[in-house]
């Protein structure tokens, strides 16, 4: 079994300006996920040694939307609206995932938790999988999924907050108007 992959286009990422325009006629919601930083181009590479082509991880927020106009729910359009991938606008080359806790708080409302060690792909399983049928260049930006609910989905409004965080990693607030 390999990872679902979603595509985020170059818009959707949101580095320095953390407010994103929402569309109110669409359910939307925010994901906490680690993002691995690829550090050189890799084509083809084995599990063992996918880690070496990692420079760094860091934060986003994997914002989504309901199926727009009924026709291709959590692929590009509902994913890559400009703004939707808000991350922090930096990396953290000596960071390990391991046990350090993702959590995700809608306007202060705790709703999801996990430790990293739980992911379902671990970040060199991803990496090699996805260099299998894609090359991955420097710089590319790969998210790892989202630590499961611990409550159901609060979708957003205008003037919410989500916040994103990753424990030794950072924290990420994404307002919404």
């Amino acid at each position: 079994m390999s990872p679902l992959v979603f595509i985020k286009a170059n818009n959707a990422f949101n580095p320095s300006n953390h407010e994103v325009k929402i569309d109110i006629g669409l359910r939307t919601w925010g994901e906490p996920e680690l993002a691995i930083v690829i550090g050189k181009p890799v084509y083809r590479v084995a599990q063992d040694a996918a880690s070496q082509y990692i420079a760094g991880y860091t934060l986003a927020n994997d914002v989504t939307c309901d199926d727009p106009d009924g026709r291709d729910h959590h692929l590009a359009r509902s994913k890559s609206a400009d703004g939707f991938c808000p991350i922090l606008p930096f990396y953290d080359d000596c960071f390990q995932p391991d046990e350090q806790k993702i959590t995700a708080f809608h306007n202060g409302e705790l709703l999801r938790s996990a430790v990293l060690s739980d992911m379902i792909w671990n970040p060199a399983k991803i990496v090699s999988e996805l260099s299998q049928w894609m090359t991955l260049e420097a710089g590319d930006i790969v998210l790892t999924g989202a630590p499961p609910r611990v409550r159901d989905r609060l979708f957003i409004q205008p003037g919410d907050i989500y916040r994103c965080e990753i424990e030794h990693l950072g924290s990420l607030e994404t307002v919404f108007k």
